[in-house]
């Protein structure tokens, strides 16, 4: 408010105070910026390292800027409050642009709010993960085994538990695998070769291993050793030579699938609560060919949902993402998929037809075949059975296991006797020998 005075004078009049009039003009300015400060520097989730040995908390450090039309960014007023472990509880406050301290482990909301000259203010919420980044300790001594009276022996990761320490998991819990991969070579994280169970056989000889270890945070760290497998029993002097054919049969998610029937040169063993099978004993030099099947229970997995994802990748409305679910789609196994695959799971689903007409319950692939298109796995031939001629060493031959039907990967792929156990084994090659 603005209050102008002003005087009027008559000097034709003027006699005392006669003459002279006074006026005050009230003038009221309205604030037209009704503008809020804009803010930047926003990332809707802070992400810090935790590498407390106990656990318990992080460093948080980070800042946001706000502008403003009228008010200078350094004239701004900033305030935030912190909900810790985000329960809708503000547990901390400040007033600054910067959150700065050590916070526990966890999610946690900090609501902002800046403040202009004018009253206008903007407000948003960020949240910040501490997570725990520090890798499982481990040590890997040497070991030295001997093979059983039938020339084998097994090794699980179980038996390394002794030496990891992981303190942040639940319980101390830490996932353990076995690499066959030499020291030299071998990856940060496992690999596909990696395994929770390992078979050796003859000959007795020195294996370079490597053991990893992984924590629920995802760290992983690991250590390489010696095993020097020995035939105390002489078994591998007096024995034919002979080589394995082993391997482990998943899902695409990595689940293991029991019940599959595995034909080498028509022996047929399943596959264990583990999604394990393997041949020993084999005669060296011959030739073998690895053949999955299993074709019980169709409906497992297979819903209404399935149709409706199968749909909208035929009208192109969402492409399925990867070439087994495509190769799942196709459930008349006619190297496409159309409506008519829609009408046949229709028919399942309905109970027209106890199984697929044209088709099996489940498909497998070779786990180490790459599809030259994988928008299209139908293009090429690739290889439900993997073929070995003139074998001379142990082999792994791993499956990728398909529910025909089931796009979203809701199937059970365990039997009804055993639905706990989602480990895995491979039995690995003799290249690592010294």
């Amino acid at each position: 408010l603005i209050a102008r005075k002003w005087t009027v004078i008559d000097f034709c009049q003027l006699n005392g105070t006669n003459g002279i009039w006074h006026y005050t003009q009230n003038i009221t300015v309205q604030n037209s910026d009704v503008l809020p400060p804009q803010i930047s520097g926003i990332l809707e989730v802070w992400y810090f390292c935790s590498e407390s040995l106990d656990c318990s908390t992080g460093p948080v450090n980070f800042s946001l800027v706000a502008t403003d039309n009228c008010t200078p960014s350094n004239a701004l007023i900033w305030t935030y409050e912190v909900d810790l472990f985000n329960d809708n509880t503000m547990d901390i406050s400040g007033n600054s642009a910067t959150l700065s301290g050590t916070f526990p482990i966890g999610i946690h909301r900090v609501q902002y709010e800046v403040r202009d000259a004018n009253g206008n203010t903007a407000s948003i919420a960020q949240f910040v993960v501490i997570e725990d980044c520090l890798a499982p300790v481990l040590t890997c001594p040497d070991l030295t085994v001997d093979l059983g009276n039938d020339g084998f022996i097994n090794l699980e990761v179980a038996d390394f538990q002794q030496f990891a320490d992981e303190n942040c998991s639940a319980n101390g819990n830490v996932d353990l695998f076995l690499s066959f991969y030499d020291a030299a070579y071998s990856d940060v994280l496992p690999s596909d070769q990696s395994a929770t169970f390992l078979v050796f056989g003859c000959p007795d000889t020195l294996y370079h291993l490597t053991l990893f270890a992984g924590d629920e945070s995802d760290n992983w760290s690991k250590c390489d050793f010696l095993l020097k497998v020995n035939d105390t029993a002489g078994n591998c002097n007096d024995n034919e030579p002979t080589v394995s054919i082993s391997g482990n049969i998943l899902t695409e998610e990595g689940a293991v699938v029991e019940l599959v029937e595995v034909n080498v040169n028509s022996a047929v063993p399943t596959t264990s609560a583990n999604g394990y099978y393997a041949f020993y004993s084999l005669p060296p030099g011959g030739d073998f060919s690895v053949l999955p099947y299993r074709n019980d229970d169709p409906t497992n997995g297979v819903t209404t949902f399935d149709l409706v994802l199968i749909k909208k990748h035929i009208l192109g409305q969402q492409i399925l993402d990867s070439p087994y679910k495509m190769i799942a789609a196709d459930a008349n196994k006619s190297g496409s998929i159309t409506t008519l695959d829609l009408v046949e799971i229709r028919k399942l689903i309905l109970g027209n037809i106890p199984a697929y007409q044209y088709n099996t319950s489940w498909r497998f692939v070779d786990a180490g075949y790459v599809f030259p298109n994988e928008n299209n796995p139908f293009q090429s031939y690739f290889p439900e059975t993997i073929n070995y001629n003139n074998l001379f060493n142990n082999a792994v031959a791993n499956f990728i296991a398909i529910k025909i039907g089931d796009v979203n990967g809701s199937a059970d792929p365990t039997s009804m006797l055993n639905m706990g156990n989602r480990g895995s084994e491979v039995v690995p090659d003799n290249w690592a020998l010294e």
